[in-house]
């Protein structure tokens, strides 16, 4: 059995909701000031998880979902942290099972979303953290999961400017993977494969930067940039190690590794 709240603002509303049995504890807290923001929680029975969503402006929207799946003899307990202020915010988190989301967004016409793109769709699962942080205006936080992100890890994606782009695309299990843009027009993409242990890491600093990385197996990426029109293509597999770093405008580099 699910447990759906939604709630929809007008000024100010502020619900808690709280469910449980004998081993677990279920609780979504809403907090609404604004006009015509909407928050929807939605928790499975059996499995200990908190909802939180904070929004502070108007025509927000937040969606959150907490699924339970059964992970290799545990549900997991988790959690689930949203916060908006702003106006015209969209933020959906789908939390498998296990696993912790928090994503905030400070400004107007952001969007980020972790898992596939409604509830019925994989989250992340089992010892992930996942951290999206948008301060700005219409930046977009991506992290794609493909048939489910578990067994640990973590994805933090920080964006502090206008217009950038961070996505992380079909990934495997325990992997770590950190986008940071600060400025204006950026964009990052990294793409992941099944069945690896690796790290992909970018930075950029400044604006109209694109970096985009393609790992595979134990793969190993960092991408630093700082300046303006910079461009990096890096596509790495097996146990390849890549290391990019430019300072100053329009770079190019472009790394290709295979076995």
């Amino acid at each position: 059995m699910k447990r759906s709240y939604k709630g929809i603002s007008s000024l100010a509303l502020a619900l808690v909701f709280m469910a449980g049995t004998a081993t677990a504890q279920q609780e979504a807290i809403i907090t609404q000031v604004g006009d015509n923001n909407e928050a929807t929680s939605t928790q499975n029975d059996g499995v200990s998880s908190i909802i939180t969503q904070n929004q502070n402006g108007d025509n927000n929207v937040a969606e959150a979902y907490f699924k339970g799946l059964y992970l290799g003899g545990d549900y997991g307990a988790g959690n689930i942290t949203q916060v908006q202020e702003g106006n015209s915010n969209t933020v959906l988190g789908i939390n498998d099972s296990g696993a912790n989301i928090t994503q905030t967004q400070l400004g107007d016409g952001n969007y980020a979303r972790v898992g596939n793109e409604d509830g019925s769709g994989s989250g992340v699962r089992r010892n992930i953290d996942a951290t999206q942080f948008q301060e700005g205006n219409d930046n977009y936080a991506l992290v794609e999961t493909g048939n489910g992100v578990r067994d640990g890890g973590g994805y933090t994606q920080t964006q502090v400017g206008d217009d950038n782009d961070a996505q992380v695309l079909n990934l495997g299990n325990r992997n770590t993977f950190t986008q940071t843009q600060y400025g204006n027009d950026n964009t990052s993409v990294i793409y992941g494969g099944g069945g690896g242990g690796y790290v992909a890491v970018t930075f950029q600093e400044g604006d109209w930067n694109t970096a985009t990385v393609n790992s595979a197996s134990n793969s190993f990426a960092d991408v630093s940039q700082i300046g303006d029109w910079n461009t990096a293509d890096v596509d790495v597999s097996s146990g390849s190690t890549a290391l990019v770093s430019q300072t100053g405008d329009w770079n190019t580099a472009t790394v290709m590794q295979s076995n």
